[in-house]
């Protein structure tokens, strides 16, 4: 790993690096997307860059909420994505159960973790 920064998945960057080669292998373009604060410029930096080679150009775009009052299915986006977000919770306590990441350690290397999982 380069780059700098504590990275508390590493096991897990290191599987999703290697999924990414096994289905990327003659790609020329890596789109990596998620919300603010969750990786995406550490993961690309000390995993992807790398590995991809220097033929492969890597994007990176955030997601966020829209304030729009857009709906769709019936919904405002602003309630879709919270929808989306609590169907996602099981997903990331199985995530931080797998790695092993502690809540102490997550908390102190981001300040702005919860002490207790929801």
């Amino acid at each position: 790993m380069g780059g700098s920064g504590i990275d508390l998945f590493g096991k897990f960057n290191e599987g999703k690096v290697r999924e990414v080669l096994s289905r990327c292998a003659n790609c020329g373009r890596f789109v990596v997307m998620g919300p603010p604060r969750s990786g995406k410029s550490f993961f690309i930096e000390n995993y992807l860059r790398g590995s991809l080679g220097n033929n492969v150009t890597i994007d990176e775009h955030t997601l966020g909420i829209h304030t729009a009052t857009k709906t769709v299915g019936g919904l405002g986006l602003r309630k879709r994505v919270m929808r989306l977000l609590k169907r996602m919770m099981p997903w990331i306590r199985k995530l931080v159960d797998e790695v092993g990441v502690e809540v102490e350690e997550a908390h102190r290397t981001h300040p702005s973790t919860p002490r207790q999982h929801p």
